[in-house]
């Protein structure tokens, strides 16, 4: 029971820490303000148009999982 309560902590850890950091770079860091007259930005597909029904897919396929398969406790 104690070993996977660390493993649930040290997830969520994990999971605040990478959060902190990824808002840390996006509001203060980076390269600076952009060059005047810079151009077109890289080529490529956009993929905030589907993201967040992926994450909502993501979410109800974990818990159909944890349902369908539920752990045995010995």
């Amino acid at each position: 029971m104690i070993g996977q309560n660390k493993k649930i902590l040290s997830s969520l850890v994990l999971i605040l820490i990478s959060i902190a950091a990824t808002a840390q770079s996006a509001v203060g860091g980076g390269e600076g303000p952009p060059i005047p007259g810079g151009g077109p930005g890289p080529p490529g597909a956009p993929i905030d148009e589907g993201l967040l029904i992926l994450c909502v897919i993501g979410v109800i396929y974990g818990i159909y999982r944890i349902l369908k398969h539920p752990r045995k406790l010995t």
